[in-house]
């Protein structure tokens, strides 16, 4: 079986840490092992109750196959 390893940036642990008390967790988005710029950010964030609109107009802007 192939092993993954995922190493996270620190700032998600710092999100992680200092979340609300009713939030139910924090999305992180990982494409291709990039850090994603902050248009990508906003429209993953503001698409989130319909992700596969969110993943379609992620592939037109960017070309994604």
């Amino acid at each position: 079986q192939p092993i993954a390893r995922w190493y996270f940036p620190q700032e998600v642990d710092f999100r992680l840490e200092h979340l609300p008390p009713d939030a139910k967790g924090l999305a992180v988005w990982i494409i291709e092992a990039k850090v994603c710029d902050s248009d990508i950010i906003e429209m993953l964030s503001t698409t989130v109750s319909n992700p596969e609109e969110a993943l379609q107009s992620l592939s037109v802007r960017h070309k994604v196959a």
